[in-house]
This record gives C-alpha cells, sequence and structure tokens, in this order.
C-alpha cells in the first residue's frame, strides 16, 4: 500500500505538506554557520517520526558506531550514516564504505547516507557486486520531487509492522 494517497502531482503536493515544517528546518539549519553533525541527526530523526517510526523505540541514536538505526520488530533495518557537509553525495567511497561496514555489522538491509537534507538509499538485498548495483535512488527533501515518492515508500515500509 502506498503512504501518499495521491499519484504523480497530487502525491508530490501531499508529499511536500507532509515535510514543509521540516523543510523549513534544513533551510534555517543550512543559512547557520557552524551547526553540529547533531543538528543534522534531528533532522533525520524528524524525518523518520514523519514517516511514523517511533523515538526511542525505532529510532535508535549512537548505536554502536551507527548515527541513526531504524529498528522494527527489535532487528534493525536501516542504517543512517549522517555527515553535517550540505555537499555531501553518492559518490562518496569513505562515506559509503562507512555505512556499509556498520550496515553489515548490523544485518540491517537499508543503508542511507544523509546529511538531514540529502538521502541516498541503497539496498544491501539487492542482486550485483558492488555498491552502486546496490543503488535505489536520492532525493533533496529541499527539492522534492514526483519520483521521490518512491524512495520515500522504501524508507517507510517497516514503521508499520512495530506495535505502539
Amino acid at each position: 500500500m502506498d503512504y501518499f494517497s495521491g499519484v504523480g502531482s497530487e502525491g508530490l503536493i501531499e508529499l511536500k505538506n507532509k515535510f514543509k515544517g521540516l523543510i523549513e528546518r534544513v533551510k534555517t539549519l543550512k543559512d547557520q554557520d557552524g551547526h553540529s553533525e547533531r543538528d543534522n541527526e534531528s533532522l533525520v530523526e524528524s524525518f523518520y517520526e514523519l514517516l511514523g517510526y517511533k523515538r526511542n523505540n525505532q529510532i535508535r541514536f549512537r548505536t554502536g558506531h551507527v548515527d541513526v538505526l531504524i529498528q522494527s520488530e527489535g532487528e534493525p533495518k536501516i542504517v543512517n550514516e549522517v555527515k553535517r557537509r550540505w555537499g555531501l553525495h553518492r559518490g562518496e567511497k569513505n562515506v559509503l564504505r562507512q555505512a556499509f561496514g556498520y550496515a553489515s555489522i548490523n544485518a540491517a538491509p537499508l543503508v542511507v547516507i544523509t546529511n538531514g537534507d540529502y538521502y541516498a538509499l541503497y539496498n544491501q538485498e539487492r542482486e550485483g557486486l558492488g555498491v552502486e548495483a546496490k543503488f535505489e535512488g536520492e532525493f533533496y527533501l529541499s527539492d522534492l520531487k514526483e519520483q521521490d515518492i518512491k524512495i520515500i515508500e522504501i524508507l517507510k515500509k517497516f514503521s508499520d509492522t512495530e506495535e505502539p
């Protein structure tokens, strides 16, 4: 079942409305000098809360070396490697190596590198060798597009399975 009921541009409007306050927080933080990585982790936490995950239950901070870990039914599902740099992109091999290493240790199927605005999603269960074969997609909260709904749906899928 799709999380966002609208399709096409209607779904995009619904998505932007859902994340409107968070998008404003991203823009505000981008205008600040000297913010900390923890500020970016707070954006990521809010993103997952808006997707229906529960703080301190499904959203966990600093679990081992993982910045933000999403759990469902007590099992690791999404490892998020959070960076404070706004220029983060999916070609950063050191960040990817770090994120995939943590995901392997925790047996989490999904890997995300993010700064709270930019999200790049990888699925360890996809066939193929190498990181690029596991790439699902990327998006910017501050510049959402229709195709981003699919990626956000993948990130949302575990939030319905756990009891409140």
